[in-house]
């Protein structure tokens, strides 16, 4: 009864103070667009969008969770099994290491509701229990791009998207994924009412059998040395970060033609030990060059009769092992992946193309660890390719008092050291030819104010992009939020990023730095939710002038008869494109919205949300304005005018 008139006093508090939580817009713009990772947006929305019951749900539904520990997943089953069902939400603040930060980013994907009765626990019983949503998105652009003018773009202005998922609970899920751009063809050239499909089905349990993915997938192995998924590839999401990416199959549930696999994969356990076999057969778009590929292309556009015709010219197929086993708070593995393609890859003919790919058979066998106890995290990895290259990565995270957490990573990855399944967090574009040392700090100095900070120092000893030779370079951030009130927060963060590139009329390495400073205060009127922002850039080339960039912004939130009503405007004033600033926009479900801003302007973009029992329906409304310049891009994207203006709208169903 004393617990029970606690989380009633508690849920209360949180009513009055509601504007203290983390809103999912703060944390989509903390968290995801900063990754640039639409991957990860789409994982995070699919979860946010079907939460976790914390009364009725396994380890591995809450080691999905973003940011969550181990430790901390089993602190809240631990709880749950000795108090009984939660009540509220605001009762985790009794659960032994859930601090403020872990509460809010739980918060956004879970929920406290009955747990479900014995009898409809089997899987096949529950399936007409499950969520079945259909979603389709329409945008049409007020402005004609040059493509169209010419005649290059066979296809018409419209985007279009339809998406179906089926989710029973966090066991099972489904989803059909079609999507065209503006450009690409409707019905023509053999491609449907849609340029690509992607299709998966995902089921994880308990026993033997603890998971398959059949069509579309994704999979992580130890750090991602020889297969990998990585959420966090910024500094700052990586010292945030309670403990590395889960191990297992993700469903392939966004639009992105690039970063998947298609085939099967199934997860076995025999008590402590757990075996992952995975198989994929898809096809990419390539550059080649006299039958050899040169290059693979990655934008997935298919407007142009040229990306036609390179549309699915090479097929890849890829086998991959991997065997681990627990013994108490030590997990330790070994894999093995392997990827066959149908064409030679050719290295290209820059200094930076040394070590790039070469051949057609890549493979890469790894030995992974991770140790979690207490206020200590271990984990890493150490691979190496069928040529002898090695690569390793090692994180350390250790939280020696209640409000203080400590990262330190150590990363190596060979020059030639080539696996295409490879990913894991880096300063440059591929797991090769760097080797690095992070450390970092998440403190909170006071009950209401917290500081991060990080740095990362890096070296390239083979030749880079924009550098003929060995270069470093470094990484700071220094982020500061207090909650001055229970309805205001302010955010203040600095971040620096220096490199070594090669300045050929010096023939000399120098350094190039960009420097961006924002500050943010996040607040409420009334029934209206706002976040004021401050921008600020400055880079400073290897030679060269300058730039400059400022940026402010401002988005609202509320409720307006039964609707939800976001909206944001910018004004931005860079001296170029180095100098560029974004910042989150609202968004249609699906649609992460960050567009770089530079040169002279003004921006605003407004969303509206209705649902009526089982439809929901959203439009949105977005443009720019510049006043420096009289056509926007160039070449078949250009815009013979200084603005542009485009519409969409989104129809979801549930049954």
């Amino acid at each position: 009864m004393r617990r029970r008139f606690l989380t009633l006093v508690l849920t209360l508090l949180s009513v009055c103070v509601q504007a203290q939580v983390m809103s999912w817009e703060d944390f989509v713009e903390t968290y995801a667009t900063d990754g640039e990772d639409t991957e990860a947006v789409t994982d995070w929305h699919t979860l946010h969008e079907n939460p976790v019951n914390l009364n009725d749900c396994r380890r591995d539904d809450l080691l999905q969770i973003p940011f969550l520990s181990e430790a901390q997943v089993d602190s809240v089953l631990s709880y749950v099994k000795r108090h009984g069902p939660l009540l509220s939400v605001e009762e985790l603040q009794f659960v032994q290491g859930m601090d403020a930060f872990s509460r809010n980013v739980v918060r956004q994907f879970v929920y406290c509701g009955p747990e479900a009765p014995d009898a409809s626990r089997n899987l096949w019983h529950r399936l007409r229990y499950g969520k079945n949503e259909v979603a389709a998105n329409v945008e049409w652009p007020f402005y004609s791009r040059q493509g169209f003018q010419n005649g290059r773009y066979t296809g018409d202005r419209l985007y279009s998207a339809l998406r179906y998922r089926y989710a029973l609970g966090q066991r099972l899920t489904a989803g059909v994924t079609a999507e065209k751009d503006d450009g690409e063809s409707m019905m023509k050239h053999g491609s449907g009412p849609f340029d690509s499909y992607s299709f998966y089905v995902n089921y994880t349990g308990e026993g033997t059998l603890r998971a398959v993915a059949l069509g579309d997938y994704r999979v992580h192995v130890g750090q991602g040395l020889t297969a990998g998924s990585s959420y966090y590839n910024n500094a700052q999401s990586l010292v945030t970060s309670r403990r590395s990416r889960r191990q297992g199959f993700f469903p392939h549930a966004s639009a992105d033609e690039v970063n998947y696999l298609r085939g099967v994969g199934v997860q076995l356990g025999f008590g402590r030990w757990e075996t992952t076999v995975f198989a994929s057969a898809r096809c990419h778009d390539a550059i080649l060059d006299d039958g050899r590929v040169t290059s693979l292309l990655t934008t997935g556009y298919h407007r142009l009769p040229l990306e036609r015709e390179r549309k699915n010219n090479l097929t890849s197929f890829t086998a991959g092992l991997s065997l681990d086993g627990q013994w108490r708070w030590w997990r330790a593995g070994v894999s093995a992946v392997t990827t066959h393609y149908d064409r030679l890859f050719r290295r290209g003919t820059q200094a930076y193309q040394r070590y790039n790919m070469q051949g057609r058979e890549f493979a890469a066998f790894g030995t992974h660890y991770s140790y979690d106890h207490r206020r200590l995290t271990l984990d890493g990895e150490v691979a190496v390719t069928d040529g002898g290259a090695l690569a390793s990565l090692h994180n350390l995270r250790w939280r020696p008092a209640g409000a203080t957490r400590l990262f330190l990573q150590h990363r190596y990855y060979g020059r030639r050291y080539v696996t295409p399944l490879a990913q894991a967090y880096r300063a440059s574009g591929r797991v090769q030819n760097e080797h690095g040392l992070q450390a970092g700090v998440d403190h909170y100095v006071t009950r209401r104010t917290k500081l991060t900070s990080g740095i990362d120092m890096f070296r390239f000893p083979g030749e880079s992009y924009r550098a003929k030779a060995g270069a470093v370079g470094y990484q700071v951030f220094v982020q500061a939020a207090r909650d001055v009130s229970p309805a205001t927060q302010i955010l203040l963060r600095y971040r620096m990023n220096a490199r070594q590139e090669t300045v050929t009329a010096l023939d000399r390495m120098r350094y190039r730095y960009r420097h961006t400073l924002r500050l943010q205060m996040a607040y409420a009127v009334g029934a209206v939710r706002l976040t004021t922002q401050l921008d600020g850039s400055y880079w400073q080339p290897a030679m060269g002038d300058t730039q400059w960039g400022r940026q402010l912004s401002q988005r609202a939130e509320t409720k307006l008869l039964g609707c939800t009503l976001r909206a944001w405007a910018a004004w931005f004033h860079t001296a170029g494109y180095q100098s560029r600033l974004s910042s989150y926009q609202p968004a249609l479900l699906y649609r992460l919205t960050q567009e770089q801003l530079y040169g002279h302007g003004v921006a605003a973009n407004m969303t509206l949300c209705r649902r009526w029992g089982g439809v929901e329906v959203s439009a949105r409304l977005g443009g720019v304005r510049y006043t420096d310049r009289d056509v926007i891009s160039s070449g078949d994207r250009r815009v013979a005018h200084g603005g542009k203006c485009d519409v969409g709208v989104q129809l979801r169903c549930f049954f």
